[in-house]
């Protein structure tokens, strides 16, 4: 069996492209297409493999649509306790909002005391548009 410090050429050409485009989440066909362009000869299925590995290390967070047709995922940084606190996803550019503050903070506390829900910030997402995207399509609304 592989050591966890075990790291292929693909294995770190997978989290050089999450590292890179951090301020986004990346599905794993997005992180294929990007192998494919670069000349890389993985399959989907070693892709797959990969992404479940870097989730099972943490450097990695996995979000599934509702429905568990899709995942997407967000590169977390050392320095970033993504499992701490909620994401905002623009379901335009894809960026990712990460909601570290205090505000958030007292909504998880009256989340909790008042609604006797306890919310698992590690696989919370919010989807909506991010302020650039709205922008756009309330221009594009005006000019119709």
């Amino acid at each position: 069996m592989r050591s966890e410090g075990y790291s292929t050429k693909l294995y770190n050409s997978i989290l050089d492209f999450l590292s890179k485009n951090r301020e986004r989440a990346v599905t794993a066909a997005n992180v294929y297409e990007h192998l494919q362009a670069a000349g890389d000869r993985a399959n989907k299925t070693t892709v797959y493999r990969n992404m479940d590995r870097l989730v099972s290390e943490g450097k990695v967070l996995k979000y599934v649509t509702d429905d568990g047709r899709m995942a997407s995922y967000i590169y977390k940084s050392h320095d970033d306790d993504c499992g701490e606190h909620l994401h905002l996803q623009c379901s335009g550019c894809g960026r990712v909002i990460h909601l570290d503050c205090g505000y958030m903070d007292e909504i998880i506390r009256h989340i909790s005391s008042e609604h006797g829900f306890d919310l698992r910030c590690s696989s919370s997402i919010l989807y909506g548009k991010c302020r650039e995207c709205a922008q756009k399509d309330n221009s594009v609304e005006q000019e119709k």
